[in-house]
C-alpha cells in the first residue's frame, strides 16, 4: 500500500514550503521588488522582519533622556548616541542617519524642506512613520553575502523623484548609518551625480565620517558603478588584491591607500 505520508509530506512541511515559497516570490529581484518587499514579514533568508510601525522621537532632550536612563540597554544607548545619532546631510534634500537620527528636532535643524521620504534599510527596527512623508523598507542585514544590489535602481530612482519635485527631503537610514543605509546612498550618487565609487565615497565620508559599507556590499556598488558608466571599466574605480594577516583580498585601491584600518576586520581568520 502506498505510503500517503511520503506522497503528501507533513502538514506542517507544506506549510512551510508554501510560506518559503511566497517569501521567494515577493523578494525575487526585478522590477516591482521594493513595493513587494513592503508586504514581506520575513528577510528572503526567513530573518523575522520587525513588525508594526513607530513615530519619530519629537525632541533631541527626549533622547537625551533616554540614554542618560540607567534602565536603558547598552546597545540602545549606542545607537541614540553620537555620532550614529546625528543627521549627516549629504545634499540639502538627501540625509544619511541611523535610528537615533529619527528625531523630528533633528530633521527640522538639518533640512530646510520637509522630510516627504524615509527609507528604512533594516529588519530589525520597525517601519519608522512621519506625518507627510512616504516610508519604504529594504529588508537586508549588514551580511556581505546580501544582494543589497537588488534594491538599487529603484531606492535611488525614489531618492531621485524626490529632488526633482524639489519640495521635500528624503532619509536613508540603517541602524548606525554605516553600512547598509551608506550604500544606497552611494548608489545614489553614482547614479545621479555622475560620481565614480571612490568619489562618492569621499564625498559622504566628509560627511559622516563612520560609514563603513562591508567588502560584499562594495563589490556590489563596484558593479553598479560599471552598470552606470556603461560598461567602460576604465571610467570605475580600480581594484587590487592585499594582504593582510596571511590573507588576500580585493579591495578598492583607494581604501586600500586611505581607509585599509578600517577594513581591518576582513582580514581576520
Amino acid at each position: 500500500m502506498p505510503n500517503k505520508r511520503n506522497q503528501t509530506g507533513t502538514p506542517g512541511s507544506q506549510g512551510t514550503r508554501t510560506e518559503r515559497q511566497r517569501r521567494v516570490d515577493l523578494l525575487r529581484p526585478g522590477p516591482g521588488l521594493l513595493e513587494r518587499a513592503q508586504q514581506a514579514d520575513k528577510a528572503i533568508d526567513g530573518t523575522r522582519i520587525t513588525p508594526g510601525s513607530a513615530p519619530l522621537m519629537l525632541t533631541v532632550a527626549e533622547q537625551e533622556m533616554k540614554v542618560a536612563n540607567p534602565r536603558t540597554p547598552t546597545r540602545l544607548r549606542t545607537l541614540l548616541s553620537e555620532p550614529f545619532n546625528q543627521v549627516s546631510v549629504v545634499t540639502e534634500y538627501l540625509g544619511l542617519t541611523g535610528v537615533g537620527g529619527l528625531v523630528v528636532e533633528r530633521f527640522k535643524q538639518s533640512f530646510k524642506l520637509p522630510v516627504h521620504l524615509m527609507i528604512n534599510v533594516t529588519v530589525e527596527a520597525p517601519r519608522f512613520v512621519l506625518e507627510g512623508a512616504e516610508s519604504y523598507r529594504v529588508p537586508v542585514q549588514d551580511d556581505k553575502k546580501e544582494n543589497i544590489s537588488a534594491y538599487f535602481d529603484e531606492v535611488t530612482a525614489k531618492l531621485e523623484e524626490v529632488h526633482l519635485k524639489g519640495k521635500g527631503a528624503a532619509v536613508v537610514h540603517c541602524m548606525v548609518g554605516v553600512s547598509r543605509s551608506a550604500s544606497f546612498v552611494l548608489a545614489y550618487l553614482m547614479r545621479y551625480h555622475q560620481m565614480s565609487l571612490e568619489q562618492a565615497f569621499r564625498f559622504v565620508k566628509q560627511r559622516r565620517s563612520v560609514i563603513n559599507p562591508n567588502l560584499g556590499f562594495l563589490e556590489q556598488l563596484a558593479q553598479f558603478e560599471l552598470q552606470c558608466r556603461e560598461g567602460n571599466q576604465k571610467l570605475c574605480s580600480v581594484w587590487q588584491e592585499h594582504t593582510m594577516n596571511s590573507i588576500t583580498k580585493r579591495l578598492p585601491q583607494f581604501i586600500i591607500l586611505d581607509y585599509i584600518e578600517e577594513y581591518e576586520h576582513e582580514f581576520e581568520a
